[in-house]
């Protein structure tokens, strides 16, 4: 199976590679790299696995349906959705009051296409973004 992994600091992607092999392998071999960079007396070292909802357009084409199958859930206004897995290693994080905050982290998640190759670097973005929302005060 072919993996995607992004790693995002301070609201960008810094890095990315497509990794081939089995999921716990690969979770290893990425958590290994991420240890390599935590600064034990900073941060806390943390992975979650969280989910992804995907959509696509039917029908699905061989290719498409041979990745995502394994995680489809229905089907629904033309499209088929899916529930993929997201694994995020955080090590570079703070508490902020009462919010936590990553700062670098990697993210896993099984390669689909390219679409969802750009939803996942948005997320992975996002997920390290500086910027706060404002809301009512």
């Amino acid at each position: 199976m072919k993996f995607l992994v992004l790693k995002s600091e301070s609201g960008k992607v810094t890095w990315e590679q497509l990794i081939d092999g089995d999921l716990k392998s690969t979770i290893t071999t990425v958590a290994r790299k991420a240890l390599d960079e935590w600064d034990v007396d900073k941060s806390d070292f943390i992975i979650l696995k969280d989910v992804h909802e995907v959509r696509k357009k039917l029908p699905l084409s061989p290719s498409v349906y041979e990745m995502i199958s394994r995680y489809l859930k229905g089907k629904e206004g033309g499209e088929a959705f899916a529930e993929v897995p997201v694994y995020i290693i955080s090590f570079d994080n703070q508490w902020e009051e009462d919010d936590f905050k990553d700062k670098r982290i990697y993210v896993l998640t099984p390669y689909l296409d390219d679409e969802s190759k750009k939803e996942m670097v948005q997320y992975a973005t996002e997920l390290t973004s500086e910027e706060v929302n404002e809301s009512e005060e």
